[in-house]
């Protein structure tokens, strides 16, 4: 018999199994929900912004309040496309089973991740990236003394501006002179 939790917590590591490595920014925790970082700041303000680059299920929020620096972006996912692969995969896992164990167990599956696609769209959403520009632009030695040496240069094919990246999920855009960095960006880890 398949133990509940343990596949729930299967499912999660197998999905964020890259995110152990990633850097967070104000310990906001890659997955987290809406809910759970308005809860982490209770005094910031969220606010939605609508860009034209955003995918339909992705949404931006800029987060405002006294002691945050700069101007902070997150990038939130909605968690509907992952639960209807969920959905999808426990399916076809019922199809191929007739032990009925599993088959009860795998039904309970179903019904938890439909119960989540149900929920408030704040609970549905998901931290997926931070976007920090500091109110002043900062050296790169400040981020190489805290990061180490980048794993990549490379040109944005969006604005052609220089970009390090390191594999632990930190990229920073530089400035027109590249001397110093206008941008850094948390994401989940690379894999190497």
């Amino acid at each position: 018999m398949f133990d509940m939790k343990k596949i729930v917590l299967l499912s999660a590591f197998t999905f964020w199994s890259i995110i152990a490595r990633a850097e967070v920014f104000y310990d906001m925790q890659f997955g987290s929900a809406l809910t759970n970082l308005r809860s982490q700041f209770p005094n910031a303000k969220f606010e939605e912004v609508k860009v034209a680059w955003t995918s339909p299920d992705e949404r931006l929020y800029r987060m405002e309040g006294d002691g945050l620096s700069g101007s902070i972006y997150i990038i939130l996912d909605n968690f509907d496309r992952f639960g209807r692969e969920e959905i999808e995969k426990l399916e076809n896992d019922l199809a191929s089973t007739t032990d009925e164990d599993r088959i009860f167990e795998i039904n309970k599956d179903i019904a938890r991740v439909k119960l989540r696609l149900v929920r408030r769209i704040e609970e549905r959403l998901i931290l997926k990236v931070v976007r920090w520009a500091p109110r002043s632009p900062l050296l790169i030695s400040t981020l190489e003394r805290k990061y180490g040496k980048p794993n990549k240069i490379f040109q944005s094919d969006i604005n052609l501006k220089s970009i390090l990246l390191w594999t632990r999920g930190i990229q920073a855009e530089l400035s027109d002179d590249e001397k110093y960095v206008t941008l850094i960006e948390y994401f989940p880890a690379l894999k190497p």
